[in-house]
């Protein structure tokens, strides 16, 4: 007799875990909104600045982003909101030139036989003070060329062993890269793509790129003001050439009178 894989009290576990996150996500879903991308604090912004994941040509639109975890129990599920995507912004000339020039640092640490190569990624928070300045959700986004493209909504990457791949990224994001946030957009640099100095130039076609994820382990993922955080990632070195840009994506908004991030930050 063959045993089923799932016994019927995991399979009830599963349904039930199931249930829960479609019940949340319909909610969050729920309110007397179009369910379009949200308004940009920006008005000049151009459409596509204001919501990166919104597909327009196929009449679909993001109603919001979540990150689900299911913990190991199998019977708590934790639904966290990201941050709207007009909260974003790219931090590399905050962390290269002013305030700061020396906030983003890559040390090659070896090399693995016989093409991954072992980076520790350095960010310091560019200021000491005040903790209205604290932002949330920072990530070290990877930006690479493009050889391949996903039919389904157009989105190119690159994962072929001419490009600079990341191992084991933490997610993937559209954020940032230089086709659609174009550097001489005249946009200011905190929303597009800006050259960082330890860029190497070449081919940055592509719109889908992987991230590193900091203060992973800290509540809403906040990173205080005066923090540093490394992490230590691989990456597989291309047959040619090395050819790669960064973009340091930060979430903040304008908030007075902080005394606690955690929680004097709405949660937007």
């Amino acid at each position: 007799m063959i045993e089923p894989l799932w016994q019927d009290d995991e399979k009830m576990r599963f349904l039930k875990i199931s249930v829960i996150i479609l019940f949340v996500l319909l909610q969050g879903c729920g309110r007397n909104e179009s369910p379009v991308s949200p308004q940009s604090d920006y008005p000049d912004t151009p459409s596509h600045l204001i919501d990166s994941q919104t597909t327009v040509s196929t009449n679909r639109y993001l109603w919001g982003i979540w990150d689900v975890r299911i913990l190991e129990d199998r019977e708590t599920v934790e639904i966290i909101p990201d941050r709207s995507s007009t909260m974003h912004f790219n931090a590399v000339r905050l962390m290269e030139e002013v305030p700061c020039t020396t906030c983003i640092v890559i040390i090659i640490k070896q090399l693995i036989p016989p093409d991954i190569l072992s980076v520790d990624f350095r960010l310091m928070h560019p200021f000491p003070a005040p903790m209205n300045l604290s932002a949330f959700d920072l990530r070290g986004i990877i930006i690479n060329g493009a050889d391949y493209k996903f039919p389904a909504n157009g989105r190119t990457v690159g994962m072929g062993h001419d490009k600079l791949v990341l191992l084991d990224p933490d997610g993937y994001t559209s954020l940032f890269n230089p086709t659609e946030f174009p550097e001489d957009s005249g946009m200011p640099p905190i929303l597009r793509y800006y050259p960082g100095k330890l860029e190497l130039d070449g081919d940055l076609s592509s719109t889908l790129n992987p991230f590193i994820a900091y203060s992973q382990d800290l509540p809403r993922r906040v990173f205080y003001v005066g923090s540093s955080e490394t992490r230590n990632i691989h990456v597989r070195l291309p047959d040619g050439p090395v050819e790669f840009g960064y973009a340091v994506d930060a979430s903040w908004m304008p908030v007075e009178n902080v005394v606690d991030p955690l929680v004097d930050f709405p949660p937007e």
